[in-house]
């Protein structure tokens, strides 16, 4: 049982209450000292209300590719989870599964580092993998409002749908993560799954919420995926040297008895030899794998 609060006023603004809600603020008459019903009914109301939300946003994003963005944009949005949410907890999601997968997620070959470097190297790639993706997301809008901006006049609108794009992405990257406890066999269904679910969500998307006819939609599609494939690879490029040089440095610091056979001689005998440090995607190299390709 709950206390009354024995108050005829709002205890959040002080307005006047006539009835268990204030006209003012919006704020439920509640007792000044909760009890267990009150805590229990206050967890399965939010539960059940976000779970409903989240199920039908993830419902109408993977199997409707663009109408989410479409309905935000065209101000039916009560029905869904907010797009920067959205994102960020499916983002969260992608790196929980990656953190717990066996082995990891990224795999740096001891051909280049010592075991403990190899380790610290790819914990560096792991960490500022959400900064590249972060920051792709303004590039991927820039790009469709760039072909598309006479359908969609306002850069915002573009955001909008590459945030929606990116939250996408990371439903297959967590399906992967998954299918790769599997093994190898899994990595490969997850890599056979990911490629054309991508690329066909990809020109959907755009025919539906830009809606041109198909041949436009199909340049302007390649041309966006491919522009925006080339400043993917250079961040990942960039991302990798900054983690090496961030893993040298800490390297010098340990000293030469703290991490044997140096890394420094290493990492300059290898750059001769750029594909060995720069992973089995495609257009990468050998040793340093990520799956699938970001």
């Amino acid at each position: 049982m709950t206390s009354p609060t024995h108050k005829l006023n709002c205890l959040n603004c002080g307005a006047e209450m006539h009835g268990a809600y204030c006209h003012r603020s919006g704020q439920k008459e509640k007792a000044l000292t909760p009890g267990v019903r009150d805590f229990l009914d206050e967890v399965i109301r939010v539960s059940l209300h976000l779970d409903g939300k989240i199920l039908n946003t993830v419902k109408v994003l993977v199997t409707e590719p663009g109408q989410i963005t479409k309905d935000f944009v065209e101000g039916r949005r009560v029905r869904y989870i907010a797009p920067l949410r959205l994102y960020l907890t499916f983002s969260v999601l992608f790196f929980l599964v990656a953190a717990l997968v066996p082995n990891g997620f990224i795999r740096v070959s001891s051909d280049n580092f010592d075991p403990e470097s190899a380790a610290d190297f790819a914990e560096s790639i792991v960490t500022n993998l959400p900064r590249v993706a972060f920051m792709m997301m303004p590039v991927f809008g820039m790009l469709t409002f760039w072909f598309c901006r006479r359908r969609q006049p306002f850069y915002f609108t573009h955001l909008y749908y590459s945030v929606h794009f990116h939250t996408f992405t990371f439903l297959l990257f967590t399906l992967f993560a998954l299918l790769s406890v599997a093994g190898p066999t899994g990595r490969v269904i997850g890599t056979v799954v990911w490629a054309p679910m991508t690329i066909l969500y990809h020109f959907k998307a755009l025919k539906l919420f830009f809606d041109e006819p198909w041949g436009r939609t199909l340049w302007k599609g390649l041309a966006v995926g491919a522009l925006y494939w080339v400043v993917l690879i250079a961040a990942m490029m960039l991302l990798i040297f900054v983690s090496l040089g961030l893993e040298l440095l800490t390297a010098i610091r340990r000293g030469p008895q703290a991490t044997p056979p140096s890394l420094y001689p290493q990492f300059v005998s290898n750059s001769r030899r750029p594909s060995s440090l720069l992973g089995s995607a495609p257009g990468f190299g050998t040793n340093l794998s990520t799956h699938p390709p970001l």
